[in-house]
């Protein structure tokens, strides 16, 4: 059973090279990428990871509210 995870991260580049990189394992499964945490919530709630990456610092709702 892969380990399931959510990244939240507004720089694009950055996102997308966290997920590329998990990926490559077989081990884990990125289940949800987003830009912002102003659905963080609902976006939890819905897709039951088991892990979250929080950026703390991003505009908005931030990795730490």
């Amino acid at each position: 059973m892969k380990t399931e995870i959510v990244v939240y991260e507004d720089n694009d580049f950055l996102r997308q090279s966290i997920v590329e990189l998990i990926n490559e394992d077989q081990r884990f499964i990125i289940t949800g990428d987003f830009t912002n945490c102003n659905q963080v919530l609902t976006q939890v709630k819905r897709l039951k990871p088991s892990v979250v990456l929080l950026d703390i610092g991003m505009p908005g709702v931030n990795g730490l509210e």
